[in-house]
């Protein structure tokens, strides 16, 4: 009889091994413009209620320019602008200001970089200034210290539609009114929506792997009105107000496409 030998699996020779983690492909970084993008972004932001502080969702256009120095490490810096109304005296409120923002792209770190992935996710980290004003009242310079996530569809070679989710930390004064906000910050909620332009082509992977010709953009234009036992009472034509739409997506097969929409519709109402 001959005796086998025994294998050994000796669990040391791989103690220090690293993770595997799919290849990165198609990332250069050789020129400034290169992984380098403009944003533009509509959306709302509502503040957590404080008594005698009723301020309606601060409607918010926000621009843009980023960079991408490594596949999953990026920055970003943008430009901000908005006004809301109080909710029981109509007085208005405008703000501007400007962040600076960390991006880092979980889609690429758990999955390797890809240029003509179709969907990815990243985690936004960002530092922020805000000049809010009541007016006929007294400005206050408010910091922030703000973190989301960053939803991106690419719907065309060099476009892609982003949506951001965010939740921001004030310092106080951000709703002009600090009387009763005995622990001197205010809580931001909402969210972001707009498109993304590459200003480079990334290299491409597979010709095979991407068909543009599925994509498409599409903006619609119209009317709204609230729908309620009062507003019956005045008329519906005196409680319309406009309302905008953008849709991106994308046809995977002849009966199944994507589409993510985003819309901004206001109206207002008075007895008299």
């Amino acid at each position: 009889d001959t005796v086998q030998e025994k294998k050994f699996f000796n669990a040391l020779d791989y103690s220090m091994q690293k993770r595997f983690r799919n290849r990165n492909v198609g990332f250069t970084n050789e020129r400034w413009v290169d992984n380098s993008f403009i944003d533009l972004k509509f959306g709302v932001e509502g503040l957590e209620h404080r008594e005698g502080a009723e301020i309606g969702l601060f409607k918010t256009l926000s621009v843009g320019y980023g960079k991408y120095f490594s596949p999953v490490h990026g920055l970003r810096i943008s430009a901000n602008g908005g006004w809301a109304l109080h909710e029981r005296t109509s007085d208005a409120y405008m703000r501007m200001g400007g962040q600076i923002n960390y991006l880092f792209n979980m889609s690429a770190y758990l999955a390797g970089y890809r240029p003509d992935r179709l969907f990815e996710v990243s985690t936004i980290l960002g530092l922020g200034y805000t000049y809010s004003k009541m007016m006929k009242y007294e400005a206050y310079h408010v910091g922030d210290i703000h973190a989301g996530l960053q939803l991106k569809l690419n719907i065309a070679p060099h476009v892609d539609l982003v949506v951001e989710p965010l939740l921001t930390l004030y310092s106080d004064g951000i709703d002009n009114y600090t009387k009763t906000n005995w622990h001197k910050y205010d809580v931001g909620y909402g969210a972001m929506m707009g498109f993304s332009y590459r200003l480079s082509e990334n290299n491409k992977v597979s010709d095979t792997n991407k068909d543009d010709k599925n994509s498409f953009v599409s903006i619609a234009a119209g009317g709204q009105y609230q729908f309620s036992n009062a507003t019956k009472e005045i008329g519906i034509l005196k409680t319309m107000g406009p309302d905008v739409q953008i849709s991106g997506g994308k046809w995977f097969k002849p009966f199944l496409g994507m589409r993510a929409s985003a819309f901004w519709g206001t109206n207002a109402w008075n007895r008299h």
